[in-house]
């Protein structure tokens, strides 16, 4: 059909100059029939290639309209199955333990490769030509961009449900993994204070350093307890968290069930190691033994009792019932002042914790916040202007907590509670600093998305214009010169259409190389097919005009010229 229509300038010159020579009247009238014959030749055979042409153009059309057909068959009929398949896997309960939720897992990368590999075609969709039988007016085209953009919502609720279901079965998988982590490594703690308590002498002492010495190991012991008392408390809201979030029956009673069995055997170790401590007691209190003796094992005993490790003190055995007196400790020099700047740091580190937990709060609340919002960039700027104004204090804090922590370990000073302030400061410290790239790459992803969007909606008004003057437009007018000015018009909307093809693709390939919201993978679908479309009837229309100002049209205005010159008209052809 392009070459037909770059050819149809030349026939109609031709036939134009046949005209001429007629209308000159310089010709015989053996030549005059010879030239009348060969314009009725070549304008009959052009007229056969012409509508040749038209008929093959219109069964390729339907060829191209069957294929499309079938295409966005398959596609409704795969969409179909899948969501019957969604269906199936929501009301299917969560397994009962770790490797049947595994399997589930595995069942849903199934879904996800198939999408992966259906995805192939749906792009193929989105680049394709749409073609409509020119017959069937603009509601075939209207009908086939309300299908096209049906199945893209379609399309983008499978892949946005697929996505989420992954997200959520990652999260609970990591947790519950974590659970039984946690509940393998308590047991482990049980075993070890369970064997080191059975290993525990509470009676017929052979002398006062053996009364000692087990007095220190049950006050060792129980401080561990008091310790770990607060990851029992955890493993059971931990327990109780991934229970909600299974939603499983069977899990629940499981995981239920482990967690009983942690705190019963928790509780027999508590009762075994109040048993014990009774019966050293009344050991140490029927011991007979020098005053310093007594007063030494009263001393740890007290200490068992309030959960303080007693430091043993190097012991030098003066007789079978008598010992030396434990060295004194050192005191500080500057007591006081190490007691103020301790408690400085505390209150340094409890203030930065709870400014940084402030910070996360803003920044998980400006997460969720719609991404149409106008000022995501501005708070998004205030937020990083505040956590890089704390950077120099959380360094100075810090650092300043594990230099003082030094001399205090020196003179046997327990600082654990300092480190752990330390480290947890830290902690919050480098998640903040992720959750600020987190959230810088997701606004910056929101603002490319909104300007994807908004050329999408320009390109898509554009198409619109072009709609309404295909609409507004006859190319069945008789008179040429109207004919003339429609098909320039013509031409130059499809130069403004065809000059878009490029920008669409680069935004397509953009759409497909980002994580952008399915609707905008099915809008971008929509306004590729709707541009594809207004291009074809473009085409058609100048195709339309072209057949209009055709050579059979010029020969009959130049015959109808020459039947008022020639006196020969008669035999005009």
């Amino acid at each position: 059909m392009m070459e037909l229509t770059a050819h149809q300038s030349s026939v109609g010159n031709v036939l134009q100059v046949g005209n001429q020579l007629i209308s000159q009247g310089n010709l015989t009238e053996e030549e005059e029939d010879e030239i009348r014959e060969q314009m009725t030749l070549l304008n009959s055979r052009w007229e056969n290639i012409r509508v040749v042409s038209m008929d093959r153009q219109a069964r390729l059309h339907e060829v191209l309209m069957d294929l499309q057909q079938q295409q966005l068959q398959q596609l409704s009929d795969w969409l179909t199955k899948t969501e019957e398949r969604i269906r199936k896997m929501e009301i299917e309960p969560m397994a009962g333990d770790v490797e049947g939720y595994k399997a589930q897992i595995e069942q849903h990368k199934g879904l996800q490769n198939d999408l992966e590999a259906e995805q192939v075609k749906v792009n193929s969709l989105t680049h394709m030509v749409v073609v409509v039988d020119e017959n069937s007016g603009e509601s075939a085209t209207a009908a086939l961009e309300d299908q096209l953009q049906s199945l893209g919502e379609r399309w983008a609720a499978v892949c946005r449900w697929t996505e989420e279901r992954w997200h959520k079965l990652q999260d609970i998988l990591l947790v519950w993994q974590q659970l039984l982590e946690d509940q393998s490594l308590f047991q482990v703690w049980l075993t070890e204070k369970e064997a080191a308590l059975g290993e525990v002498q509470t009676n017929a002492f052979k002398d006062p350093g053996e009364m000692n010495a087990n007095v220190r190991r049950l006050a060792l012991l129980k401080e561990d307890m008091e310790k770990k008392r607060r990851t029992l408390d955890q493993l059971r809201d931990a327990g109780q968290d991934v229970r909600s979030l299974l939603r499983s029956a069977e899990a629940g009673a499981r995981i239920e069930g482990d967690t009983e069995e942690l705190t019963q055997r928790w509780d027999n170790l508590v009762q075994r190691l109040e048993d014990c401590s009774y019966q050293v007691t009344e050991a140490v209190t029927k011991a007979s033994g020098m005053a310093q003796i007594e007063e030494r094992v009263a001393m740890e005993t007290v200490v068992m009792e309030t959960v303080a490790v007693a430091a043993a003190q190097p012991e030098k055995v003066l007789d079978d019932q008598e010992l030396a007196p434990p060295t004194p400790p050192k005191r500080r020099l500057v007591e006081t002042d190490e007691s103020e700047l301790r408690g400085g740091l505390e209150s340094d580190l409890s203030d930065l914790l709870r400014w940084l937990n402030t910070w996360k709060v803003s920044a998980q609340t400006l997460a969720s916040t719609d991404p149409e919002n106008p000022d995501l960039q501005e708070k998004l700027q205030a937020l990083e202007a505040q956590l890089l104004s704390k950077e120099a204090q959380v360094g100075q804090v810090t650092q300043g907590g594990r230099h003082l922590m030094e001399p205090l370990e020196k003179e046997g000073v327990s600082v654990d509670s300092i480190r752990c302030d330390i480290d947890v400061v830290e902690a919050e410290w480098e998640g903040c600093v992720s959750e600020l790239k987190a959230l810088c790459d997701w606004v910056q992803a929101q603002t490319r998305v909104r300007s994807l969007c908004s050329e999408l909606a320009a390109v898509d008004k554009v198409l619109g214009e072009q709609d309404q003057w295909l609409s507004g437009t006859d190319s069945t007018r008789s008179d040429e010169a109207a004919l003339r000015t429609l098909r320039t018009e013509c031409q130059s909307r499809l130069a403004q259409l065809t000059a878009l093809s490029p920008r669409l693709d680069q935004l397509s390939a953009e759409v497909e190389s980002i994580d952008v919201p399915p609707t905008l993978t099915a809008n971008m679908a929509t306004v590729s097919a709707h541009q594809a479309s207004t291009l074809q009837q473009l085409q058609t229309r100048e195709q339309e005009i072209n057949a209009g100002m055709g050579p059979q049209h010029c020969f009959n205005i130049y015959s109808k010229s020459m039947q008022g010159l020639d006196p020969c008209s008669d035999n005009t052809v």
